[in-house]
């Protein structure tokens, strides 16, 4: 069983919180209170409310407009201080509004409307920063959905880039070097990538079985940005009459000069195709194509997201108790905890406090959190059964996690009484 109290896994970069401009002038309706983003392979819009407006989130749905289609959201919960609209945007439409708002079960209104560009997003966290690696992860950000909109002919008269001043623009690579050395087997057709929703390597292969397609497996790995190690699965795809595709999604803006290994197996095992291909190495291969601006657009916001992620360093911000040994007082009783318990912030290291997240894995043992959004180490931990839980702790801040395993057992079991000794009787 695993419960989350945070709906945000950043695989990739959390940018800025920008409030709403102005407050609702209504007090009857919930107020949607402002909005960040996340940067992976794809460019997400959080759109923010209070934990404290809503008595029960099941009772709302968030209702996203955006480019004349209307959308119905799931509200999720982001951290104990916010719940979240999330709302997903391709490269080429960082210029579109995007509207936001709540309705209730019956379907009325509940909400202010709530509206953003991603381009004024990115403008307003321009100018609102001394971070000059931000600046320019902004700077490239929007350039890439400028070069979108004219490769897909996009709503071309009004490009992503086109508020920022001279200074501002001037932050931009002037240049980006990309070289190929993508190896594979025989069978390896090509590779590509998409850039429209998301950024996913595709690696083409041939001279496989067509009609086995739901038996094949494909093993992605490869080294992030930071140096860990990724497994993962690809999924397979028709590509072409007689070719397949495996579609690697996971990888984020910057892994992209991160080589990928792609193996093709078949349903015994045996392996069908491999090749070794990155983000970096199509956008080589694209020199002198009609591709190649759109190619070098994304290896510059890719390389302007990678010098801001290694400018902010990640550090361990929690310390996990010595005592995580819980027993019982009475056996199928409950033991009363809080997160504090288990975790103290280490000393002189500032903690992200409104971003606190706290995830657990429990095994045997029941687990009940009852979050504290004032305060972390208030939030509530009720225990019943026995097992052992662990429990994970960040502030989503480059913060590395920390865990902590709790044991719960029931008591030993004590003699209390003996018998005596002579057990035999006669009626007189």
């Amino acid at each position: 069983m695993r419960k989350v109290l945070s709906c945000l896994l950043v695989v990739a970069m959390l940018l800025s919180f920008v409030p709403v401009a102005t407050a609702s002038e209504t007090d009857s309706l919930i107020a949607i209170v402002g909005s960040n983003m996340t940067l992976g392979n794809e460019l997400i819009q959080n759109f923010m409310i209070e934990v404290s407006s809503i008595d029960d989130p099941d009772a709302y749905t968030g209702i996203v407009t955006h480019a004349g289609q209307m959308t119905e959201v799931p509200l999720t919960k982001y951290n104990p201080k916010y719940y979240c609209i999330s709302y997903g945007t391709a490269a080429k439409e960082m210029a579109d509004e995007v509207s936001v708002y709540l309705v209730d079960a019956e379907g009325n209104v509940a909400s202010d409307t709530f509206s953003r560009r991603i381009k004024d997003y990115a403008k307003t966290a321009i100018e609102n920063t001394d971070n000059v690696s931000l600046q320019r992860l902004m700077v490239e950000m929007l350039n890439y959905g400028t070069e979108a909109q004219k490769h897909f002919k996009y709503n071309e008269e009004n490009y992503a880039n086109a508020d920022l001043t001279e200074e501002q623009k001037a932050l931009t690579s002037t240049s980006v070097s990309c070289e190929n050395d993508r190896t594979g087997s025989e069978n390896v057709l090509g590779s590509n990538l998409s850039l429209e929703e998301r950024i996913l390597l595709n690696i083409i292969f041939t001279d496989v079985d067509m009609d086995a397609l739901d038996t094949m497996s494909a093993d992605v790995s490869y080294e992030d940005y930071r140096g860990e190690a990724v497994s993962a699965q690809g999924r397979i795809e028709r590509y072409s009459a007689t070719a397949c595709k495996v579609v690697v999604d996971q990888i984020v803006l910057a892994d992209s000069r991160c080589d990928v290994t792609v193996t093709l197996y078949d349903a015994e095992g045996n392996i069908l195709g491999e090749c070794v291909d990155s983000v970096e190495n199509y956008a080589a291969r694209t020199y002198g194509s009609n591709v190649y601006a759109l190619s070098e657009a994304v290896m510059k916001f890719a390389d302007a997201a990678y010098s801001y992620l290694l400018g902010e360093e990640s550090e361990v911000k929690f310390v996990a108790s010595d005592d995580l040994d819980l027993v019982h007082t009475v056996p199928n009783g409950t033991i009363e905890k809080t997160v504090g318990d288990l975790f103290t912030a280490i000393e002189g290291i500032e903690i992200d406090a409104e971003n606190v997240t706290v995830t657990y894995e429990a095994d045997g043992v029941t687990v009940e959190l009852t979050e504290n959004a004032e305060d972390w180490t208030q939030s509530a931990l009720t225990f019943s059964g026995v097992g052992t839980a662990t429990f994970t702790i960040t502030d989503n801040d480059f913060c590395i996690p920390t865990t902590a395993t709790v044991t719960v057992t029931e008591p030993e079991t004590v003699e209390k009484f003996e018998a005596v000794a002579d057990l035999s009787f006669e009626h007189t």
